[in-house]
Order: structure tokens, then sequence, then C-alpha cells
């Protein structure tokens, strides 16, 4: 059996799954009643290592570059740069975007932390006390950047779908739409959104004017252009 528990800042959910078959699924709100039925619900299921997955607001992203370095230099000027842009954050990430083309040729990096990762911990801690062992946490707009090649496909398949510009909009909550914005299938920018669905309020209307925002906010950061195509 494989679990996956999903964390999205108001409460987490727990998925389980058997040989590429659902199972279940558990959902716990952040109130006193339902921490006290996780803890009861982690008593009483196997140990099985269990994954993580992340969708907060509170997650930042930073694109950055460093010189070119090979080997320990890299790695050190990785580590850097990492704490750098978040201090000692122990939540957080990086990973290289390839080498800029012009000038010195440096290479791209983005940086990510969760920034108030206190409400994550408290569920952390209770699967941790429960001797679940926890192969990773995950956050959400950078894995999603393994879609891009499957919606490249589905958008044409005869389009190379490991190259272009992606933007994956995902919804897990009523008040809240996540936009990442991928190019050749890396991270560039997320943006995780408050949303009002009122009753009566034109949703398409409301996902429209979302998306405008975002096209604004990337052509502010000069990683788009208004011909560029996205799928």
């Amino acid at each position: 059996m494989k679990r996956l528990f999903f964390f999205s800042g108001h409460g987490l959910t727990a998925y389980e799954w058997d040989k590429n078959q659902y199972l279940s699924r558990y959902e716990f709100l952040a109130t006193e009643v339902d921490k006290d039925r996780f803890k009861l619900f982690l008593r009483q299921q196997p140990t099985v290592p269990s994954q993580i997955l992340v969708d907060v607001i509170e997650e930042e992203f930073s694109r950055d570059h460093i010189p070119y370095v090979t080997g320990a230099d890299r790695r050190a000027l990785l580590t850097r740069t990492k704490i750098k842009k978040f201090r000692s954050n122990k939540y957080s990430y990086i990973e290289l975007q390839g080498r800029q083309k012009e000038g010195r040729k440096d290479l791209n990096v983005l940086v990510s932390a969760l920034l108030n990762p206190k409400n994550l911990e408290y569920w952390l801690e209770q699967i941790q006390e429960s001797q679940i062992p926890i192969e990773g946490i995950y956050s959400l707009p950078i894995v999603g950047g393994l879609l891009t090649p499957i919606i490249g496909e589905l958008s044409n398949p005869k389009h190379n779908a490991n190259k272009g510009k992606v933007l994956i909009i995902s919804q897990q909550g009523s008040t809240t739409l996540r936009q990442s914005y991928y190019i050749d299938g890396q991270l560039i920018q997320s943006r995780l959104s408050a949303v009002n669905d009122e009753e009566g309020m034109d949703y398409v209307y409301l996902l429209e004017n979302e998306i405008l925002k975002t096209i604004r906010f990337l052509e502010s950061a000069r990683v788009y252009k208004r011909q560029d195509e996205i799928t």
C-alpha cells in the first residue's frame, strides 16, 4: 500500500492506494476535533512509507543566477544561494534551470521555501510520533512540471511535449486558485490567489480575470511576451 498526505494550509488529506488502485481518502481540517481524529487515524493505519505534497499560499518562489562552476564549488554555491534567499529555512529547495544564453552564461536557478511552516509542522509531528516514515516533502507547483509533457501531447500530438510554455491551473479548495507557469518543463513562477466563490458569480469570468493578472505579472517579470504561445 502507498500513502500520500496532501497539505493545503487549511487542513490535511490522506490518500491511499495499492497496485495503482485507489483505496481511500480521509480529510482532516485544522480544528481540534479533526486533529484528534487524525491522531486516531494514524494509530490505526499501517506504518508504510508516505509522501507529503504541499500547496500553500506561504510558499515563495524566486529565480536567480549564479556563476558557472562545477563539483563541490557548485554545491557550496547552491547552498549559499538558498540560505541568502531564505535564511536557514529547512523547508527550502533549489534547482538548476540551465545556462543563460548571453553574457557570462551563468547558471539559472529556482529557489523556493515555506515561509510559515508552523501549520505543517503540527501534522508532521503527529506523523513522526506514529513512526510513519516520510519519504519526502514535495511542492505541488514544482512537481507539476512532470505534467507538462502530457499536457503538451494532449494539446498538440505533433508538438515536442518537452518544449514550450505551459500554464497549469488547479483548484484544490473552493477559496484558492493555483496558477503555475512552466517553460520547457521547468517551473518559472507560481501564484496562489484567493478567489471569491459567492453564489451567482460567473466562474468563467473569475477564472479569466485571474489568468489576466498572472499574464501581467509574467510580463512585468520579463518571462513572457505577448507573442508567446501558452498551452
